[in-house]
């Protein structure tokens, strides 16, 4: 049985079995960034944040008193680095969070040494601490492209014959539902595509009713 991953405190000094490694692009021994267009040193330009190819489909349907309508939208390219989300990274960004089910079954241990995150490790990703998680990379470059069914409603009119006798002009009965269904190419299931950037998800709604005009 595959013992129960556990953070640490990061130690910047000695590195251990299941953390990041960063390639020494510039092949001096050394791995070093300037943050600058000028000097690279071992960092590149990698992705893009600003969305692109923006998406937007709306559908109408009607037939014998059923009415459908759904709307869906998207954006079809966009890169995302979770630097310091909580959402994202959990205990790594801060360890009074709970462990998410995602980190516990993809978080390197000796006995998951494939696991796609590195090992759970106490503010390893958290922005004010300089960690080594918060450093863009291209392993965990997020694909924030998305397609979402923003809202579907269905409802059914009663038919003229009967509200008539109640001096109705309609008497319509409906169902909707809001962002019921999201896919999306970042890897962590608990992080909305809408709003990876300030970490607020959208919440999935429903709401019945009834419509009647006189």
């Amino acid at each position: 049985m595959p013992t129960k991953p556990f953070w640490t405190y990061p130690d910047k000094v000695t590195p251990g079995p299941g953390d990041m490694k960063f390639e020494d692009l510039n092949g001096d021994g050394q791995i070093k960034g300037a943050n600058t267009i000028y000097d690279l040193q071992d960092q590149k330009i990698i992705g893009n944040s600003s969305p692109r190819y923006h998406l937007g489909f709306t559908g109408d349907f009607e037939w014998k008193g059923f009415d459908f309508n759904m709307f869906v939208q998207g954006v079809l390219k966009q890169d995302w680095y979770p630097s310091g989300s909580y959402n994202f990274w959990g205990l790594n960004a801060g360890p009074w969070t709970n462990l998410q089910k995602y980190q516990y079954e993809n978080s390197w241990t000796p006995e998951n040494t494939g696991a796609y995150l590195p090992r759970l490790k106490g503010y390893a990703a958290t922005s004010w601490s300089g960690a080594e998680m918060i450093r863009e990379n291209t392993r965990y470059l997020q694909n924030n492209a998305y397609v979402r069914l923003k809202s579907i409603s269905v409802g059914y009119s009663l038919p003229q014959t009967l509200i008539s006798k109640v001096k109705l002009n309609q008497l319509r009965f409906f169902v909707t539902g809001e962002n019921l269904l999201t896919w999306t190419g970042i890897k962590n299931p608990n992080i909305d595509p809408e709003a990876s950037l300030n970490g607020y998800p959208l919440q999935k709604m429903f709401s019945f009713g009834i419509n009647a005009k006189f």
